[in-house]
């Protein structure tokens, strides 16, 4: 369903699709990947559907907080996974090795310095403004520009380490779990979890470090 009015959170500074859920250029630009998953994947007209996923939002809890994925079991019991497990698959991507960022402009821990990670060669994925904010603090990021998702989740899959909050980019290497995750909590709605191993999760800029330490 495209162009569903939203009202935009006010931890985020934009939202990608403006004041809407998905607009065409974002569903073009996931589409790639989804029909990988062996997915069939439809613009919502008159057809019959089982399962409606946007009525996890109206079940009785506060969405800033837990994990968004149990809200979707909360709301449908027969769908449960077990989250350590992937649900996202990938094959033929180039394993690169070099770690990949994407911070987005919205969810954001105050005073989380980035400026840890200049020198490590890291390449960013996501908007050349986003990219622009970063670039301040590591003055060797690369930015790296994709044309869809697909070849975004190459990227992401091919790292030795994944950074950000929460995001697509989150959400796809936390899918895959094919990298060790390091998750940029945000405090005022922590509502996302690295699960399983190889995730991480930082809240302060003692955190950051210690699990660049430990992962780099």
């Amino acid at each position: 369903r495209l162009n569903f009015p939203i009202k935009v959170s006010p931890l985020r500074m934009n939202h990608p699709c403006g004041n809407v859920q998905l607009d065409e250029k974002t569903f073009n630009f996931m589409l790639s990947f989804f029909e990988t998953q062996n997915i069939n994947v439809e613009l919502l007209s008159d057809q019959k559907y089982d399962y409606d996923l946007d009525l996890m939002r109206s079940i009785s809890f506060d969405l800033r907080m837990g994990n968004l994925p149990d809200y979707y079991f909360y709301r449908y019991p027969e769908g449960y996974y077990d989250l350590t497990q992937p649900w996202f698959y990938l094959d033929n991507y180039e394993k690169h090795n070099r770690i990949v960022i994407h911070r987005t402009t919205g969810y954001l821990c105050p005073g989380i310095n980035y400026s840890l990670l200049d020198g490590k060669k890291a390449i960013f994925i996501g908007l050349e403004n986003e990219y622009k904010r970063l670039k301040e603090h590591i003055s060797d990021l690369e930015w790296i520009e994709t044309n869809n998702l697909l070849s975004f989740a190459k990227i992401i899959a091919g790292s030795s380490l994944f950074i950000g909050n929460q995001s697509i980019g989150f959400a796809i290497a936390e899918g895959l779990k094919k990298t060790p995750r390091l998750l940029e909590v945000c405090p005022f709605c922590p509502n996302v979890r690295g699960i399983g191993k190889d995730a991480y999760e930082f809240i302060s800029q003692l955190g950051f470090k210690y699990f660049l330490n430990k992962l780099i």
